[in-house]
């Protein structure tokens, strides 16, 4: 292909060139340089904020750890101590529930499903559904003749109907 520019002409469209190709270059330099600039300043946003969370937590390190303060020591020692004690006594005096609930689900007839549990110091309330009454009777027999309880309630509303019976029940423990 012949090309019939004249040479002023070829110049003229070489310097369009470098200008735009100049222009396009400059454009993507500012915006490298934009987003570089935002992305710094994040960055420091950000590390700025850990710097203080750092010593904010520093400095409530240091005033909780002064070895200097005696008497914050031994009121937290004493602290300690006296939880040490109520969960010793609680031990002792205590029974273990899940033992309780063990022993519950293992006198339970098929009939019955128990829905919730509530526990207190010495007493567990239990609510569920009894398919049958017969089964209900049953079921609280066992409860009392197992022996493993002080007391158990069971109110006569458990009683009022024949199918489908919404039913709760009161178990006072023996104190160990």
């Amino acid at each position: 292909m012949i090309n019939v520019l004249p040479i002023k002409n070829k110049i003229a469209i070489k310097r369009e060139y470098l200008k735009r190709l100049l222009i396009v270059f400059g454009i993507f330099s500012f915006i490298v340089f934009f987003i570089a600039i935002i992305f710094s300043a994040l960055i420091f946003f950000l590390v700025n904020k850990e710097k203080k969370n750092s010593a904010e937590y520093l400095s409530l390190v240091e005033k909780h750890s002064t070895l200097s303060d005696g008497e914050g020591i031994s009121s937290f020692i004493s602290e300690i101590n006296s939880k040490v004690k109520i969960y010793e006594e609680n031990k002792r005096t205590g029974r273990i529930i899940n033992e309780v609930v063990k022993k519950i689900i293992e006198v339970k007839p098929a009939g019955i499903k128990i829905n919730s549990f509530s526990f207190k110091k010495n007493n567990i309330s239990f609510a569920g559904i009894s398919e049958t009454r017969s089964e209900l009777i049953y079921f609280s027999d066992k409860l009392k003749n197992s022996g493993e309880f002080k007391k158990i309630n069971s109110p006569l509303s458990n009683f009022l109907k024949e199918k489908n019976i919404e039913f709760n029940i009161s178990i006072e423990l023996y104190e160990k």
